[in-house]
C-alpha cells in the first residue's frame, strides 16, 4: 500500500467507522513520510510520481529495478502513472543522488536499472560498497563501515572525493573466474 505524504508531510487517515488501519499502514505511511522528506532535503518538490517511484525503490530490499519494473509495480498498486512519468521522476531524483543508476547487460543489450540511494529506504544503514562481476554482472552489497572508510581514505591520498560518493568494485566472480580458467 503506498500512501501519498503529500507537501505537508501528513498522512490521511482512514476515514470514520473503517477501525484501525490494516496491519502495516503505518509502516507504510512512515516510509512516505521518509521518501517524502528525502525530497524536500533534496530540493525537490513531492510528486506523486516521484513519492511513489522512490517507495518502490526504497522497498526494493536493495534490489536493482528497472523503469519498467517500477512502472508494473505502480499500476499494480492502483497508482495512475505512465512509463515516461517513471522514467521522468528517475532522471530527476538521480541527478539530485536520491537513486543511483547502473547498466546490466543481458540477451538484449545493457538496461538502466536503478537502487534508492544509500539512507533513502531510512534503514540507518551504513552505505554499501558496491562488488558488481566484469563478466556476468552479478552485483553484491556490502555494508562494512571499516571498508567504506578505508576505501575513502585511499581514494583521498590520491586526490578524489568518495565521501557520500557511490563505491563500486569491479571484480570477476568465482563463477566467472572458474568458468574462463576451465575455456
Amino acid at each position: 500500500m503506498l500512501i501519498d505524504a503529500g507537501r505537508s508531510g501528513a498522512v490521511a487517515e482512514p476515514p470514520e467507522g473503517e477501525g484501525a488501519p490494516a496491519p502495516g499502514a503505518q509502516r507504510d505511511a512512515d516510509a512516505a513520510a521518509s521518501c517524502a522528506g528525502r525530497l524536500r532535503a533534496s530540493g525537490l518538490r513531492v510528486t506523486s510520481s516521484r513519492l511513489h517511484v522512490l517507495q518502490i525503490l526504497a522497498a526494493s530490499g536493495g534490489r536493482w529495478t528497472s523503469p519498467d519494473e517500477i512502472y508494473r509495480a505502480l499500476l499494480a498498486r492502483g497508482v495512475a502513472t505512465t512509463v515516461a512519468s517513471v522514467y521522468s521522476a528517475l532522471r530527476t531524483m538521480e541527478a539530485r543522488g536520491l537513486v543511483l543508476r547502473e547498466f546490466h547487460s543481458g540477451v538484449n543489450g545493457a538496461k538502466a536499472v536503478y537502487l534508492a540511494a544509500p539512507g533513502t529506504s531510512g534503514d540507518g544503514l551504513e552505505p554499501a560498497v558496491f562488488i558488481v562481476c566484469r563478466q556476468c554482472n552479478a552485483d553484491r552489497q556490502v555494508r562494512d563501515r571499516l571498508l567504506r572508510r578505508q576505501l575513502e581514505s585511499a581514494a583521498r591520498r590520491q586526490g578524489l572525493a568518495a565521501a557520500g560518493q557511490r563505491l563500486t568494485l569491479y571484480i570477476t566472480c568465482e563463477r566467472c573466474a572458474e568458468g574462463g580458467a576451465r575455456g
